[in-house]
């Protein structure tokens, strides 16, 4: 990776002529540059002023008169700013042998759990947003040389399920058999719920028994519910690799192992019938309970089995996704897992993803399963598409909040910004068609200023992928290619490719480009179309 290899070695450089010069051991920092005309910059000088008693911009002058690798110009600017400027010879280096692929293994394993909840209904809105963010981060990770499991957690464990399979039966008392049945505030009531109740309507009328049905409900509603949801997210371009069922933690006997445990280091009490583990000993603000007064485990309890049994698969690092509602379950769980488990800090990462507002009207809706009040996945897919939506939620960061209003996205669809870098990879796929030029690269010889913005994009492509996911932000990966398009649209417009005296260059140097938007969005999980 060119990229790296300037960075290093004008690190060395800089760093030498301290050591030799001042006998000084500095880390010294080289960054990419916030200012159009310079690439990267060191502030260094701001660092040794003081040690040398000379102002910044003297010192900043010194080093700016050193042999640098592969820069075309270096400025000393005030305050004390160094600013370099990549040669064209080395972006044009960097073209020639550009590989999207690292071939990078560093034997790690990484579990990314995203999606996770209650089966009890279809995919929604907010399920797009994580399923989005999750299968980016995923290839993020993968990029980087990890070995990465998608998973999702489901659960079915809890006394959700009971309410969701009583509801169904209610509905079905009501729809089939005609009776006037009242709902409970927590029970649900969307209208899937009746068309789960129309579905099973034969099997329920040979059973019978009450018990039998709501038993028969429980298995038979989640296992159509998470079918359904596996083809809708399968259509959406997401298979996990593996979905975990909570229930067989239970099954595992884990609950018996994990109340051993903070039993036998003395980190339970039993209060009102309810049993609480002291997690205030290990430094959280509060004891949280694990099992009800009414024998039922609490999610937290179902949390810290869960995440106990993913340390022993033997994964290097677990990363969950999670709304906003879970920010206090992620400190009480990291605090007891590293505190009672010795599991260690940075095994388990949590990142809270904000909310997705939906809006109606303008107006901001309560969301609820229970009440109905939700957009489905199979809506958004239906009416702008699979790369529209998953565009919509990832050019947003996870710290932003997404207001999703299906009637604007719909107006936005044609004009969506992932078209827009479609458009980019279709464009140059036409101009290849148009002038029956084949798909082989051939070694470019110069590289023209008004090409040197979108080399510079392939440079730092590998400092970008890194920094996106130090920062778990792909995000960061949409608005550079969007940048990215800009950029070539306006070469477009501004370029007779065709015919041209310079053809054999500008054929090569857009089959370049055009391989490397095409990589970049599918490993995002968008499509590449070759026409529009």
């Amino acid at each position: 990776m060119f990229v790296n290899e300037f960075i290093k070695k004008n690190h060395a450089i800089i760093s030498k002529y301290l050591k030799e010069k001042y006998s000084l051991d500095i880390d010294v920092k080289i960054d990419k540059a916030t200012i159009p005309q310079w690439d990267f910059y060191s502030s260094i000088a701001m660092q040794l002023s003081k040690k040398l008693k000379r102002a910044p911009i003297d010192i900043t002058m010194e080093l700016s008169k050193l042999s640098f690798y592969g820069t075309g110009a270096v400025e000393a600017v005030k305050p004390g700013f160094l600013n370099f400027r990549v040669s064209k010879e080395l972006l044009l280096k960097n073209l020639n042998g550009f590989s999207f692929s690292t071939d990078k293994k560093i034997n790690k394993r990484v579990n990314i759990e995203f999606i996770s909840a209650n089966p009890t209904g279809p995919m929604n809105v907010v399920s797009g947003r994580a399923a989005t963010f999750g299968l980016a981060l995923s290839r993020l990770f993968q990029y980087d040389g990890w070995d990465v499991d998608k998973e999702y957690y489901i659960n079915n464990a809890g006394n959700q399920v009971n309410i969701f399979a009583n509801s169904i039966y209610k509905a079905y008392r009501e729809k089939v058999k005609g009776e006037k049945v009242e709902f409970s505030e927590d029970e649900y009531k969307g209208e899937y719920i009746y068309d789960i109740a129309e579905h099973f309507k034969d099997k329920i009328a040979e059973l019978g028994d009450e018990e039998e049905i709501i038993n028969f409900l429980k298995k038979k509603a989640v296992t159509l519910i998470i079918d359904d949801n596996k083809k809708m997210l399968s259509g959406f371009g997401l298979d996990f690799d593996i979905w975990f069922s909570e229930s067989s933690l239970y099954e595992k006997g884990y609950d018996k192992d994990v109340l051993l445990h903070l039993k036998e280091k003395d980190l339970l009490y039993e209060k009102d019938g309810a049993l609480f583990v002291k997690n205030t000993e290990l430094g959280d603000t509060q004891d949280w309970v694990l099992r009800k007064g009414t024998g039922e485990y609490t999610y937290f309890f179902g949390d810290i089995m869960y995440h106990l049994d993913k340390f022993r698969r033997g994964y290097d690092k677990a990363i969950n996704i999670w709304g906003p509602d879970h920010q206090g379950s992620a400190k009480r769980l990291k605090i007891l897992l590293e505190n009672a488990f010795d599991i260690p800090r940075d095994f388990l990462e949590i990142i809270i993803l904000q909310q997705v507002n939906l809006l109606k009207d303008g107006e901001k809706l309560k969301v609820s399963k229970r009440l109905g009040n939700f957009i489905t996945l199979e809506e958004i897919l239906e009416k702008v598409g699979t790369d529209v939506s998953r565009f919509y939620f990832l050019s947003r960061g996870y710290k932003q909040h997404v207001d999703f209003s299906l009637d604007t996205i719909e107006k936005e669809n044609e004009n969506s910004a992932v078209f827009y870098i479609q458009y980019m990879f279709a464009r140059i796929n036409g101009v290849l068609i148009k002038g029956n030029f084949d798909n082989k690269v051939e070694k470019l010889n110069k590289l023209g200023e008004n090409e040197r913005n979108m080399a510079f994009k392939l440079f730092i492509f590998p400092l970008l992928m890194s920094e996106a996911l130090r920062k778990r932000e792909p995000s960061m990966v949409i608005h550079t290619l969007n940048e990215l398009a800009g950029d070539f649209h306006h070469f477009y417009h501004d370029n007779k490719i065709i015919g041209s005296n310079d053809e054999e260059h500008l054929i090569n140097f857009i089959k370049i480009i055009g391989n490397f938007i095409k990589n970049s969005l599918n490993l995002l999980g968008f499509n590449a179309p070759e026409r529009m």
